[in-house]
């Protein structure tokens, strides 16, 4: 589970090792499954990105906050939705990522950067084919 306590290189490590554990299962998605997670994404992709506009919030509070709101969510569909559940912890491990200085922090935040675009290239091409 994800936790925002620990910081350094340790906890960009842990992400690292969680974000390697989620990825494999994402190949395997079929076109239904990928959607989902690609909704998933984008949607709290778009809603984090509201939240990072709102100057009222702290940077540390609004992390903590979105990481145990994502964090419920998750608990909720894991058992029922798994493509919703790798969205969230994409999204996750990218809002954690993104303000942890680790070198594989780095790295989890760039490669969830990727599955974000590729999330919003699915959706866009799902609007243009509707």
């Amino acid at each position: 589970m994800l936790q925002i306590i620990q910081v350094g290189s340790s906890r960009g490590t842990e992400l690292l090792d969680e974000l390697s554990e989620v990825l494999p299962g994402l190949y395997d998605f079929d076109k239904r499954m990928d959607l989902e997670c690609a909704a998933a994404i984008r949607s709290i992709s778009s809603y984090w990105n509201i939240l990072q506009s709102d100057t009222s919030i702290g940077d540390a509070t609004l992390q903590f906050e979105i990481i145990c709101w994502l964090n419920e969510l998750l608990i909720r569909c894991s058992e029922s939705n798994i493509p919703m559940a790798c969205g969230i912890l994409i999204m996750a491990f990218h809002i954690e990522s993104s303000y942890l200085n680790a070198a594989a922090a780095r790295l989890v935040h760039d490669i969830t950067d990727i599955h974000i675009h590729r999330a919003a290239s699915i959706m866009n091409m799902k609007s243009i084919a509707a």
